[in-house]
């Protein structure tokens, strides 16, 4: 009876030492998980994702175009990106571009072709393509007093700096947000969407 104990007991303790390893282990891993930034966690693994709002259909009057990103050197771009901006909502900017390595694709394909790839892009609803919302604040523009314009009046929205600018990325749920960045002028706003869209924020 009492090797029996004996044996009892050594289970026991070998169950409780495990038990330790294993919450020990939880721990530590939870806490890496704290100590690293949100954009390093993979997109699949974002906590905050929007289902009840789509950035690409809220918008009645969603202005596309293509060209380079504002506030930003040519050089550091491949100047063809097609964008997109809201005009009756007023709160976000969108940027289509190839999925994954823009830079690559770029090479492979050709700069004269991307043009020809964004126009048939377009036709297939950018399926092809990565789609990223930047939401932020903006207002009415206000134009000069002595500014004497004989056309038809647009509505114009100015930025407003300093602002924080969310970052969506479109996934198959919805929308997830990769960041949240304090931009304080327009040549900021333009570092984040080109970094953001090269992988590098």
């Amino acid at each position: 009876m009492q090797s029996c104990g004996s044996g009892e007991d050594a289970k026991m303790e070998k169950m409780k030492t495990i038990l330790f390893i294993f919450l020990t282990t939880i721990l530590l891993s939870c806490n890496q998980t704290v100590n690293k930034s949100s954009n390093s966690t993979p997109l699949a693994d974002k906590q905050v994702v929007i289902g009840t709002i789509d950035f690409c259909k809220i918008c009645d009057s969603l202005d596309t175009w293509q060209g380079g990103i504002q506030g930003v050197n040519v050089s550091d771009s491949t100047r063809v990106y097609p964008f997109a901006e809201c005009h009756t909502n007023k709160f976000f900017d969108l940027i289509w571009v190839p999925k994954g390595d823009i830079l690559k694709f770029k090479d492979s394909i050709g700069f004269d072709n991307l043009f020809k790839y964004y126009d048939n892009s377009k036709k297939e609803k950018y399926k092809n393509l990565d789609c990223y919302s930047f939401v932020i604040t903006k207002k009415k523009h206000i134009p000069e007093k002595n500014n004497n314009n004989d056309g038809e009046d647009l509505d114009t929205y100015d930025y407003i700096f300093p602002n924080n600018v969310s970052v969506f990325k479109k996934i198959d749920k919805g929308w997830a947000l990769i960041t949240t960045k304090n931009v304080k002028s327009f040549e900021e706003l333009g570092r984040l969407k080109l970094n953001t869209i090269f992988h590098t924020e």
